[in-house]
């Protein structure tokens, strides 16, 4: 973390600390939430790009790491065949494997 990330936290907690309210602090949540959607947007937006069928694609889930090949890209998923079995993964979870 930055410095300057770092004075941000620093303020915002800071903020969060002197909230009058419950309401007060459920808009920070809110806003929080909502800066982490669109970060995540955005990454899936220029994964979704460099993604192709055909590609090996790596992913950490419940059950460890896993590794195979895009079958098809849907909207916010895409399907990943893995031995003789295919998964629908999100499309944020995917690492292009080298």
């Amino acid at each position: 973390m930055t410095k300057t990330n770092k004075n941000i936290v620093v303020e915002v907690t800071q903020l969060m600390n002197n909230a009058a309210t419950e309401n007060d602090l459920r808009a920070i949540n809110a806003w929080i939430i909502m800066r982490l959607k669109q970060e995540r947007n955005l990454k899936v937006a220029v994964l979704k790009n460099d993604l192709k069928v055909g590609m090996l694609v790596s992913w950490v889930g419940r059950k460890g790491r896993g590794e195979g090949r895009i079958i098809k890209i849907n909207r916010t998923r895409a399907q990943v065949a893995v031995g003789f079995t295919t998964w629908n993964i999100p499309i944020s979870m995917l690492n292009i494997a080298e």
